[in-house]
């Protein structure tokens, strides 16, 4: 989908509800630099993801020559709410830079918000294939490293935040060359109401948790295990170069395989008891 699908797809008129605070500039601090930055002064490299809302540029600050990860954001009645959440979190959970894509600034663009966030080297998606093709697969301790930072994240929303990130998937961890490994993309998160989120109709299917694919078992609402189960389906990924499922033709099918079989197994002569033992809880 390009940048202009995306445009041509909005029906509704731009709100400015989510974004009335947001200034056409914003005070940013990168990696101890302090500086103001207008959306004039970023010049933009390439396109490195596009999405549902918007694009993700990598784009440099002509001043100082700081590079950046910016997600465009297309502001209508449509998805108002799921901005607003977006901007929400990307903010609040800068906390939590050491796991989670630090937001360096929110500016306002015409009917766009930028959300000028770090930029990561690439996403676990598209680097596992490429290391399983040249014989390298995850070993352990890169797995173990992994699930330490992407479920200190996790744990991070749910206990401060009251939130699941209901799309928690490889291609939202993203890694650097330094070995940093952090959770990104929060535009679909959830709030939990005593513990429960009840929309069912968001995030990726692939990765979806059985309660929430499960028509009957959804109208009763999931919770954080929904998340931990993404995670668990991620790290059988991860840890084998290759989704545990096989390629489904309609819904019916996944309902089949996702709910109705047991959960995917690592196998325990490829890989160690514990790792067995903690992907397969």
């Amino acid at each position: 989908m390009s940048k202009n699908n995306l445009r041509v797809k909005i029906s509704a008129e731009p709100t400015r509800e989510a974004s009335e605070e947001i200034e056409s500039c914003a005070v940013m601090n990168v990696n101890g630099k302090r500086f103001i930055c207008k959306a004039d002064d970023l010049v933009l490299l390439k396109n490195i993801g596009e999405g549902g809302f918007g694009v993700v540029d990598k784009m440099q600050y002509k001043t100082t020559n700081i590079t950046m990860a910016v997600k465009k954001l297309i502001l209508c009645m449509e998805n108002s709410e799921n901005i607003k959440k977006d901007l929400e979190l990307s903010v609040k959970t800068s906390k939590m830079k050491q796991f989670i894509v630090e937001c360096y600034g929110i500016l306002h663009r015409d009917d766009d918000v930028w959300i000028c966030m770090e930029v990561m080297d690439t996403s676990l998606d598209k680097f596992y294939p490429v290391a399983y093709k040249n014989g390298l697969p995850l070993e352990e301790p890169v797995l173990s490293k992994l699930s330490f930072a992407i479920l200190s994240a996790l744990n991070y929303l749910y206990q401060h935040m009251k939130t699941i990130h209901r799309d928690v998937k490889p291609s939202n961890m993203l890694i650097n060359t330094f070995g940093q490994i952090k959770l990104c993309d929060f535009s679909i998160s959830g709030s939990l109401e005593n513990s429960i989120a009840k929309t069912i109709t968001v995030g990726c299917r692939l990765y979806m948790a059985p309660e929430r694919i499960d028509p009957q078992k959804a109208k009763l609402g999931y919770c954080v295990r929904s998340d931990i189960w993404s995670f668990g389906i991620s790290m059988f990924e991860l840890a084998t170069g290759k989704y545990p499922y096989r390629t489904w033709n309609n819904a019916f099918e996944q309902i089949k395989d996702v709910v109705n079989l047991p959960s995917p197994q690592l196998d325990n002569d490829a890989h160690s008891s514990e790792l067995c033992q903690f992907v397969n809880l």
